[in-house]
């Protein structure tokens, strides 16, 4: 047997408000759960290279140049971002200093890092040569790890996407840096995100 529901137009402008107040939002979040992103693609605007060694092509004892893995992703007048990232030693669990930076033994020049501009590019030494000079540091020691970061250069830059990085990879020392620069507004419509990738 069945049984015809009749609905008056009262009833129906009740159930029309029902289903908005209600089922609307829910409808809404499943579309945006499916749909593809919505313009958060993620770009990485970086490139890295590990640090072979620290050189200076001059004759003065200041550091102006660096021998890289990969010396092709630089060129003359471009940006980069020299970046120590280890290196320094700390104390073991169960020493009385247990968990603080050993500066006897331990490098200071970790940490140090500096946007400095391209003057040459010698592709067959691997070497990436500086317009000028490093920041003050000691010669690295074994155990250090450095990496070289192209930064690029924009009038402005506006992105509808999330920028992020390559993650960390200790294996070749290099990743987990974001640096852009514009000469006059940066315009995120998205987040930088780098969780899990230092």
């Amino acid at each position: 047997m069945n049984t015809i529901l009749k609905v008056d137009s009262n009833s129906k402008g009740h159930i029309i408000k029902v289903l908005i107040k209600y089922y609307l939002p829910a409808i809404i979040l499943v579309v945006l759960s499916l749909s593809p992103a919505l313009g958060q693609d993620t770009i990485t605007v970086n490139q890295y290279t590990s640090i072979l060694s620290v050189e200076n092509k001059d004759t003065t004892d200041i550091f102006d140049s660096v021998i890289v893995n990969d010396p092709s992703l630089f060129s003359p007048g471009s940006i980069a971002m020299f970046y120590q990232v280890k290196g320094l030693e700390i104390y073991p669990p169960g020493h009385p200093n247990e968990g603080t930076v050993n500066r006897g033994v331990g490098n200071p020049n970790t940490g140090i890092y500096t946007l400095i501009r391209v003057y040459d590019v010698d592709i067959p030494g691997k070497a990436v040569i500086f317009s000028t000079y490093l920041p003050k540091m000691k010669a690295p020691k074994p155990g250090e790890v450095n990496q070289l970061i192209t930064v690029p250069v924009f009038d402005q830059f506006d992105t509808n996407k999330t920028i992020t990085c390559e993650p960390w990879d200790s294996a070749t020392g290099t990743g987990g840096v974001v640096a852009i620069i514009a000469r006059s507004k940066i315009t995120l419509n998205y987040d930088i995100n780098v969780s899990g990738k230092g």
